[in-house]
């Protein structure tokens, strides 16, 4: 898997619509996955002899390089995925879906019931994956995120989805 089909919602905001309506679940699988496919690309690119890369390459290399690093840290010394609630109450934001005007609104809506569909098994995979104990700050600030989410799924998002009258995207 690529670092886009790792990060869909990412890819979205960058313009990237071949990625809309797609979430990855935060789960062991692909926990595992993203750090073995880090450590690939890590490899790939220290294969690279960066003194032969002219000075803007040189820079994208150490860019990436440092990414990779930062990646790899997260997930595999901080273990962010066991210590980390904000890792789960920041990834399903859908507010992409409606700050741009990309698509139709029906389709935009569409995309962001693909996504809210996932996410009782992201919170599953949370409740599976997190450490019992948890820092107190970490904690509150997960449920900040999470109450802030809620309350734009609440109201604005429910206030968009209300001018869409396609039955098959609003289960009416």
């Amino acid at each position: 898997r690529t670092h886009y089909q790792e990060r869909p919602l990412d890819a979205v905001a960058l313009g990237w619509h071949e990625y809309d309506g797609q979430f990855v679940l935060l789960d062991r699988d692909s926990v595992r996955s993203e750090i073995s496919r880090l450590k690939t690309a890590d490899q790939r690119l220290n294969s690279v002899d960066a003194r032969r890369l002219d000075a803007p390459e040189r820079r994208d290399f150490q860019l990436l390089d440092l990414m990779i690093a930062q990646a790899r840290w997260r997930l595999s010394t901080l273990q962010s995925a066991w210590r980390n609630p904000m890792e789960y109450a920041s990834l399903p934001d859908v507010s992409v879906y409606l700050k741009r005007d990309f698509a139709p609104l029906t389709d935009r809506i569409r995309f962001i019931t693909r996504i809210l569909e996932r996410v009782p098994a992201h919170f599953a995979a949370a409740r599976e994956q997190l450490e019992t104990v948890l820092p107190a700050p970490f904690v509150e600030t997960a449920s900040e995120i999470a109450e802030g989410s809620a309350d734009f799924l609440d109201k604005d998002v429910a206030t968009e989805a209300a001018k869409v009258s396609d039955a098959a995207v609003t289960g009416a």
